[in-house]
């Protein structure tokens, strides 16, 4: 990453932001029990699915996935807990 944020990076992190917090909303329900129920886990794993389909979907409207755009698509993936 060169340190200099593009149009289209600024993009990529923007949607990843507004796709984030939905996601904490779900980590905050399993933190008050400290129990992931099986609705918990499929609405954990359903969410991290969409973040990071929606996030592609937005580097890709372009057409092009430039490196540092793909180093940003990485850093989401292992920011998302794994949820399989």
């Amino acid at each position: 990453m060169d340190n200099v944020v593009t149009e289209d990076e600024a993009v990529l992190l923007k949607t990843a932001e507004e796709q984030l917090v939905g996601f904490e909303e779900l980590l905050d329900d399993v933190y008050l029990d400290n129990v992931v129920d099986f609705e918990e886990f499929l609405r954990l794993r359903r969410a991290r699915k969409e973040i990071l389909e929606y996030t592609l979907h937005k580097a890709l409207a372009d057409g092009l996935i430039t490196h540092d755009e793909r180093q940003l698509l990485i850093r989401i993936i292992e920011l998302l807990p794994l949820v399989r």
